[in-house]
């Protein structure tokens, strides 16, 4: 696998972990006696924003499908570039999600 896909991976783990144990950290400070309690939502939090991060950056950044229509070249070499690969053509949006943002493979 390509190092850059892993350092993404890497730092992807390494941000939700963070982000937990800051959750599980502040909740614990605030109310020792309800940690299991902020223990659990940190972890539901990481779980929702696996599945669903992909999803809201493409909601926030208000992008929308393509049609064939609108750009038949693009959708074309999309076709014929996923055909050589042997996998389906992804669908194309607008406005175009930066690499950084949509990094998690969906396979």
């Amino acid at each position: 696998m390509d190092i850059g896909i892993r350092a993404g991976q890497l730092k992807t783990v390494l941000l939700l972990g963070g982000l937990t144990a800051l959750v599980v950290g502040a909740g614990s400070f605030a109310a020792p006696s309800y940690a299991w309690a902020f223990a659990i939502a940190g972890v539901a939090m990481n779980i929702g924003l696996w599945f669903f991060s992909d999803r809201m950056v493409l909601r926030t950044s208000g992008a929308r499908l393509l049609a064939p229509a609108e750009a038949p070249d693009l959708h074309a070499m999309v076709g014929e570039l996923a055909s050589s690969a042997g996998i389906p053509a992804p669908a194309s949006r607008l406005p175009w999600p930066t690499s950084s943002s949509t990094t998690r493979a969906t396979t």
